[in-house]
């Protein structure tokens, strides 16, 4: 048997699927994805420190008109908020991988996202591109950082190192300077892109996500884009009253079933058990 001293050095970089791919492991529907983004907004707030102000999140979609297959290329979700936004340091955080929230001295407490992870895949499971623009309070300029799920596989085919990401500075305002070509199409999302940035200066984050055509497709199914600000209101009254989930009504009424001695128990019972269609 030969011995060697010098070990074979192996490359054990994860192939870009990992990130890109994993959040069909984690999230279903549209709404679920797209809490993980509010979930950063309204961090974002909390970290401005002022309990009293407005938690502003605008989400919105900007679908193709464009007739027949066409339709379902060019579709984007702009999510934006007034909150502390973000600076080098904070998008290098955003950008990497499975960073979770203990590893940035983070606290979990009080927010649905547990993971680093939560953007990346939720942001990839919607579309095939990540833009971020943001200011930091305190800052002029605004920071933007592009994850691209096609630069990814072009630098896997050529061998070229994959996970690495630009962090480019400009002047507030000039939105067009690093636009994608696709984006500028869209003057109407354009438009209030401007507009927001120009409003909210001191401090804000506008992400823009080029969605997947099998998303958009979703979202064009018997109307499903109407239903999504109802399953978010239900994911967010859910997460602000908890007593009112329905495994804790669930044990209410197992409670309620066993113990007839309370006073109106049958009738809350029957009642809740209606409501719920528990058979």
């Amino acid at each position: 048997m030969n011995e060697t001293l010098d070990p074979l050095v192996i490359d054990i970089t994860p192939h870009h699927g990992a990130m890109t791919k994993a959040g069909k492991a984690n999230f279903v529907r549209f709404s679920d994805a797209t809490s993980e983004f509010v979930d950063n907004s309204l961090q974002a707030y909390r970290q401005l420190g002022d309990e009293n102000s407005a938690r502003d999140v605008s989400l919105r979609l900007f679908m193709n008109a464009k007739k027949a297959t066409n339709s379902l290329r060019d579709c984007f979700l702009v999510i934006s908020d007034k909150g502390c936004g973000m600076d080098e340091n904070a998008l290098k955080d955003f950008a990497t991988y499975s960073l979770d929230k203990a590893t940035r001295k983070q606290q979990n407490e009080g927010f649905i996202s547990k993971f680093g992870v939560g953007a990346k895949q939720s942001g990839f499971f919607l579309g095939e591109r990540i833009r971020v623009m943001t200011s930091p309070v305190g800052v002029d300029s605004v920071f933007e950082l592009n994850l691209d799920e096609s630069v990814f596989e072009e630098r896997y085919q050529n061998d070229e190192k994959v996970y690495e990401a630009y962090v480019y500075k400009r002047e507030a305002g000039n939105i067009s300077f690093l636009t994608p070509e696709d984006e500028k199409a869209n003057q109407l999302m354009m438009k209030h892109i401007q507009e927001y940035e120009t409003a909210n200066k001191e401090h804000f984050t506008t992400i823009v996500l080029k969605l997947r055509e099998s998303t958009v497709r979703d979202l064009y199914s018997r109307h499903r884009y109407k239903e999504i600000p109802y399953e978010l209101a239900q994911i967010y009254h859910f997460y602000l009253n908890p007593s009112n989930r329905p495994d804790e009504i669930l044990e209410t009424l197992d409670f309620l079933k066993t113990n007839q001695k309370v006073k109106g128990a049958s009738a809350l019972y029957q009642a809740t058990e209606r409501l719920t269609k528990r058979k």
